[in-house]
């Protein structure tokens, strides 16, 4: 299946800088694995030693994460657009309420933001 995979800004310095990459597989486990040929060292930032994929980065398929499906073994339409996400954590640990804005990204993402 000939699927899109959106690459986040950390890694595109693999790809020539390429925000988004055509990749083919049946599932995430062979698309990146075919990420990898293609653009090789992309599966030891995404994957562990186990080839698990890392704990801190979240994979979605049409805005839906994996975890909540069959993980890596997860099937992949053709068409299908794949989002690699790395976690970010840190800032304050106390935001008054007032100084937060949500965002609607997209129907499925929203984002927090905080004034200073």
């Amino acid at each position: 299946m000939a699927v899109k995979v959106r690459i986040p800004a950390p890694l595109r310095k693999l790809t020539k800088e390429q925000p988004v990459v055509d990749c083919q597989g049946k599932n995430i486990d062979e698309v990146l694995a075919d990420l990898e040929k293609n653009f090789p060292g992309m599966k030891e930032r995404i994957c562990d030693e186990n080839g698990q994929i890392r704990r801190f980065i979240n994979v979605f398929i049409n805005g839906e994460d994996i975890r909540f499906k069959e993980g890596a073994k997860t099937t992949v339409t053709d068409g299908a657009e794949i989002s690699i996400i790395p976690a970010i954590a840190g800032g304050a640990t106390t935001v008054p309420s007032e100084q937060c804005t949500v965002h609607r990204h997209n129907a499925d993402h929203w984002f927090l933001s905080t004034a200073r």
